[in-house]
């Protein structure tokens, strides 16, 4: 009982819901926390009832990677859910235990966190990067960024014709001294 206080203080001082998945029976409990981050209507469900509630297409993946962990022994899962009118990013990861006893039932045990945030900073970190790429390709002149140990990170098409570099020699995080001692200026 002790154990189980403590473990749940320490799970909702993380922010993180816990599920157990137990297939021979088809069902799945869920903290809490887990609940409400998933939208669930009730604590425990079966395997559909939880596929239900992601979003239809990321179902068939969460589905496989559940199927996995019965093999594997790892749960690693990235899913989408309905929250409103928006959408939640969810991460829920764990591991497959086999209980001992001679029973041989396996159990998948995880975590369910909300990585909304997190997903929603790599998507704007993307957009920009995009728009950084698009604008130094169409920068008209020759156009290289280094980093501060003289690796190449971005460059355009007229930094690569107007130094003759080849796609072998002009490739992310190439030495300074390398492309320079392949570029032949025009």
């Amino acid at each position: 009982q002790r154990a189980e206080t403590h473990f749940s203080i320490a799970a909702d001082g993380a922010k993180v819901g816990v599920l157990e998945w137990r297939p021979a029976a088809d069902e799945v409990q869920l903290s809490e926390r887990a609940a409400r981050l998933l939208g669930a209507p009730r604590d425990t469900l079966g395997l559909r009832d939880l596929l239900e509630l992601i979003v239809a297409e990321d179902r068939f993946g969460v589905e496989e990677e559940f199927r996995r962990a019965r093999q594997s022994g790892m749960l690693d899962a990235r899913f989408r859910v309905t929250r409103g009118a928006g959408m939640g990013w969810i991460e829920a990861r764990g591991a497959a235990v086999e209980e001992a006893g001679g029973r041989g039932e396996t159990r998948v045990f995880g975590t369910v966190i909300d990585a909304t945030q997190r997903h929603e900073a790599e998507a704007r970190v993307s957009r920009l990067e995009q728009q950084l790429r698009a604008a130094i390709e169409n920068f008209s002149g020759p156009f290289a960024l280094w980093d501060a140990r003289k690796r190449l990170l971005l460059w355009n098409q007229s930094f690569a014709n107007a130094f003759k570099l080849t796609p072998e020699v002009l490739r992310a995080r190439a030495s300074y001294e390398a492309i320079a001692a392949a570029s032949t200026p025009s």
